[in-house]
């Protein structure tokens, strides 16, 4: 897990993983429509929002660059989905336990020491010297996920964890923010009853994807930017290097957050579309939340 992680950390570098945002990257664009955020975030001087049409000729490389560096935190974070019951939840279970440190913090540590005793030994012990006493290694973001299949293109199957933030957001038509708020809260409110919440979700993904298999639940586990950074500094200094062989990966758009997520990466999220104000999401600015949208 933790080489996995560091080769994972490569697409996060020097906007690699942007490419699987290209209009025509791949067959599933329609969903992920990256001119959809042009719906919350306005790129005219005039201010006004409305999708940006990706498929125009116009639209070229640079101005795919200029959007993503205007409008997108150049460091992605990285999560992964823990399946509740799976072949491999009991290797990566650990991670919950370690994220969990608010309900049971002796598990916690436990887990988390563990953790660092596997960097450590993949790094001859100069994880920990790198990191010193920075030992909060992963985060809880969303509770539980919905781990399923979709029919797609070409009689294949892809995973429903497709419904993201850019999928809702395609769905939004005539400036109704309605499944934006419903999707957001069903993902981030954790003073709403976790099965109404669960209900929500499942009915928007249901709706984006009408034949979808519902297959079980996960959590959804997210890592310190700087454990990663350390440890993969770690592993350079041990005379490991990881590369990236692919010009595309095929990445997902991270579900909308609350801002405070932001604060994990490196450069804590100080975008200026990222924070509230007359550039952000207005449904973000009236709901009170004093977040902007995060992509």
């Amino acid at each position: 897990l933790p080489l996995n992680l560091s080769t994972a950390s490569l697409v996060c570098q020097n906007w690699n993983w942007k490419g699987a945002f290209q209009p025509k990257a791949e067959g599933r664009q329609r969903m992920h429509d990256i001119g959809q955020i042009g719906k919350e975030i306005s790129f005219t001087n005039d201010g006004e929002m409305g999708p940006i049409d990706t498929s125009s000729n116009t639209f070229d490389n640079a101005a795919f660059a200029q959007m993503m560096q205007a409008a997108v935190e150049p460091t992605p974070l990285i999560s992964i989905d823990v399946e509740e019951g799976g072949p491999l939840t009991w290797l990566q279970a650990v991670l919950i336990r370690a994220a969990n440190a608010a309900t049971d913090p002796e598990a916690a540590r436990e887990a988390t020491e563990s953790i660092i005793a596997a960097a450590d030994n993949l790094t001859n012990g100069r994880y920990s010297s790198i990191a010193g006493q920075n030992n909060q290694i992963v985060y809880v973001d969303v509770q539980r996920i919905h781990n399923g299949r979709y029919p797609a293109e070409n009689g294949t199957e892809r995973s429903i964890a497709d419904v993201d933030y850019l999928a809702v957001l395609s769905r939004n038509t005539g400036g109704d923010n309605t499944i934006i708020q419903k999707w957001h809260w069903s993902l981030y409110d954790q003073n709403a009853p976790e099965g109404a919440r669960l209900v929500e979700r499942e009915n928007i993904i249901r709706a984006i994807c009408p034949d979808a298999v519902f297959t079980g639940m996960s959590r959804r586990i997210t890592f310190n930017t700087q454990f990663v950074y350390d440890f993969c500094t770690a592993l350079m200094g041990e005379g490991i290097h990881m590369e990236v062989d692919t010009p595309q990966i095929d990445v997902r758009a991270n579900n909308r957050a609350d801002v405070n997520y932001a604060n994990f990466s490196m450069g804590g999220g100080q975008n200026q579309f990222f924070g509230s104000g007359p550039m952000s999401s207005p449904y973000m600015n009236q709901s009170g939340m004093n977040a902007g949208p995060r992509f």
